[in-house]
C-alpha cells in the first residue's frame, strides 16, 4: 500500500475510537447523574424519617407530661374504642383525625394519637397509637409508635 492508503485506514480507525469513547464516557456520565439522583432522594427520605420519629417522640413525652399531671383528665381523652386527636399542636383541642391541611406548624408533617383507655380491662393503663405522616413524592410516608402508659403513682 501507498502512504495515502494507509493514512485513510489509520483515521478511519482513529473516528470509531472517538465515537467508542465518548459513547463510554456518555454512559459513565449517565450513571453517576442516576447515582447521584437516588442518593439525594435516599438522603431526603431518612431526614424525613428521622424527623417524624422525633415528632413522634415529642408527642409521647408531651403525653406523658399530661399524664403525669392529672391522671383523671388525661384518661378522659381516651375511649375503649380508641379515641382520635389530631396533634398539630401539642394540646387536646383538635379531636378527630387531621384534616388535609392540619400540619405540624412549619413542617411537612401530620401527626395524629389514638387513645384506647378501658378501665374494665385494666384502670391503670392507657394504650397511645402516634402516627405521624408525611408526602414523599406521589406516596405518603408513616411513621408509627405505640407505648403503653401506666397510672404509675397508683402503683
Amino acid at each position: 500500500m501507498n502512504n495515502k492508503s494507509e493514512l485513510f485506514y489509520n483515521s478511519g480507525q482513529s473516528l470509531f475510537e472517538l465515537l467508542g469513547a465518548i459513547a463510554v464516557i456518555g454512559i459513565i456520565l449517565i450513571a453517576i447523574v442516576g447515582l447521584s439522583t437516588k442518593s439525594i432522594s435516599n438522603s431526603t427520605s431518612s431526614r424525613n424519617s428521622t424527623q417524624a420519629s422525633r415528632l413522634s417522640q415529642e408527642a409521647l413525652e408531651w403525653l406523658r407530661i399530661e399524664r403525669d399531671t392529672d391522671w383523671n383528665t388525661f384518661v378522659a381523652h381516651g375511649s375503649a374504642n380508641g379515641a382520635t386527636i389530631c396533634l398539630d399542636a401539642l394540646d387536646w383541642g383538635n379531636l378527630g383525625t387531621c384534616g388535609t391541611n392540619e400540619f405540624i406548624s412549619n413542617t411537612q408533617f401530620k401527626r395524629q394519637v389514638v387513645l384506647t383507655y378501658n378501665p374494665s380491662v385494666d384502670p391503670n393503663s392507657l394504650e397511645a397509637d402516634i402516627t405521624t405522616t408525611w408526602a414523599s413524592g406521589a406516596n405518603i410516608s408513616v411513621s408509627k409508635s405505640t407505648t403503653l402508659l401506666t397510672n404509675w403513682k397508683n402503683k
